[in-house]
């Protein structure tokens, strides 16, 4: 064996083992021996968009295909690269040039169906999808994606079939038990999801506090370390469920979660120890908060709906003060239009299908007279919106203010971000702007038993925000 190939095969080999780096370093050597050689580069731009280092992988596909027209998988990864930039037209037309000369491209095919969900085409995806699982029964990932399409699509039945049968087929692999227990969720059956929602840190997300046992009750422990691990508004829904275990739980219990969640935390759970950072030291065992209502059993029906959490008086009173100057109407109505920013391109996704433009909400303040419209987005721009709310947000320091702000508000209307949860949770009416696909504790019909005072208004297609906005009109014409 020459020893381009051994320097090929290393370079493979370390590529597999998730050292990216270190294959790099491999794939740059042998490129220097020999710049012809375009299945090495192929391999060194997979390596750079692994390891997401993007603008180097994209330079790297395209000169492969310069050198190699013909080399239909780098086309397909330049359009997984495509998809990662959010470049969705561009990735879809790459894909579509893919199946012209290879209609049965499995890689293809899968790639194509997420660009069609990231496109608002949820019933091409869907039937993409399928014909790649048809054509690659074998092939787990694509199981995956097609049970996640089928919830996308709001076919929640259907997709609880697909990922049974897989599992049936390929067993108890952690991305069907994970994708089961979201579509478990929408249907409202809590029995069968807990045990599936075990699987998202061996799916979606990172364990921590690994070192330490996770808690039970069989096993003797005298401090408990409970962390928060999703975002901010799972953690407020979870809120209500702390004075349970505080009175089912006798020892310790030390919360590590971001600053913002501490005065509310305190104002549940008094007892508690808070931290932004726990070491194991805090504890003798460890739950992440989101393991809660599995660990407590809770089942849907369970749920009142009643509030849970009651803002500070003095606080209120405080913000009170700092709106009464801006204040004109009786009515004043709270307005989030923006979830917080996940990442870039594909990462970014879902918030992007979570919030609204400013301007896409103007006709609605323009629309409603008589109130007050108050601002409690955090760290996105008014826009047009500036000359037609309230906005003393800058003073917000955490959520307990704005809890304390909500006190002062008629109304809060929100994209589902965290402020809905935290309205709700103290009984104050909500209006939620859902994107098409809902959100899984929302449930199937939009019915949230988490809260009884919230209100759905969903997307009745992908992207149709006006709709939601035209209905929202109707019904604030007809509470006024």
């Amino acid at each position: 064996m020459s020893s381009a190939a051994r320097l090929f095969e290393q370079a493979n080999r370390l590529q597999a083992a998730g050292d990216c780096a270190a294959a790099i370093a491999a794939w740059l050597q042998l490129l220097q021996r020999a710049p012809q050689d375009w299945q090495a580069r192929l391999n060194l731009a997979n390596a750079y968009q692994q390891s997401a280092q993007y603008p180097l992988a994209l330079e790297h596909y395209l000169a492969v295909l310069a050198q190699q027209p013909a080399a239909q998988g780098a086309r397909v990864n330049l359009a997984q690269l495509l998809k990662q930039l959010g470049e969705y037209a561009l990735a879809a037309d790459l894909l579509h040039e893919v199946l012209q000369q290879q209609p049965d491209n499995v890689d293809a095919l899968s790639a194509l169906s997420l660009v069609q969900l990231y496109l608002g085409q949820p019933d091409a995806a869907v039937a993409t999808a399928t014909r790649a699982c048809a054509l690659a029964p074998q092939r787990l990932a694509l199981a995956v994606n097609l049970g996640l399409l089928l919830t996308q699509q709001r076919r929640y039945a259907d997709a609880e079939s697909c990922l049974s049968e897989a599992m049936a087929r390929f067993g108890a692999e952690a991305d069907l038990r994970w994708n089961r227990a979201i579509v478990r969720l929408y249907r409202g059956d809590y029995a069968g999801a807990w045990p599936d929602y075990e699987a998202r840190f061996d799916s979606v997300m990172a364990a921590r506090h690994t070192a330490l046992p996770r808690f039970d009750w069989a096993q003797p422990c005298s401090r408990l370390l409970l962390w928060a691990e999703q975002g901010l508004g799972d953690s407020i829904m979870v809120m209500r469920l702390l004075p349970l275990l505080g009175q089912r739980f006798a020892g310790a219990i030390v919360i590590e979660a971001p600053a913002a969640l501490h005065r509310l935390l305190h104002s549940v759970l008094p007892q508690a120890v808070l931290t932004v950072a726990a070491s194991d030291a805090d504890g003798d065992a460890q739950l992440p908060m989101m393991s809660l209502p599995g660990l407590l059993q809770l089942r849907r029906e369970q749920l009142d709906g009643s509030p849970y959490l009651t803002p500070d008086a003095g606080l209120v009173q405080q913000w009170q003060q700092r709106l009464a100057a801006s204040r004109r109407h009786e009515l004043a109505i709270g307005l989030v239009w923006a979830s917080g920013a996940w990442g870039v391109g594909a990462a970014d996704y879902n918030r992007q299908r979570k919030s609204m433009a400013p301007a896409q909400l103007l006709p609605l303040l323009q629309a409603v007279s008589g109130c007050d419209w108050v601002s409690l987005q955090l760290g996105e721009p008014a826009g047009v919106l500036a000359g037609h709310m309230i906005d003393v947000s800058a003073d917000i320091t955490d959520m307990a203010d704005t809890l304390a702000m909500i006190a002062s508000l008629d109304l809060v209307v929100t994209v589902d971000t965290a402020v809905a949860h935290l309205a709700a949770a103290m009984g104050k009416p909500v209006w939620v702007m859902m994107r098409y696909e809902g959100a899984p504790f929302f449930g199937e019909h939009d019915d949230m038993p988490w809260y009884g005072t919230l209100r759905v208004f969903r997307q009745p297609a992908p992207g149709d925000w006006d709709s939601v906005l035209g209905d929202m009109l109707i019904a604030l014409s007809q509470s006024n």
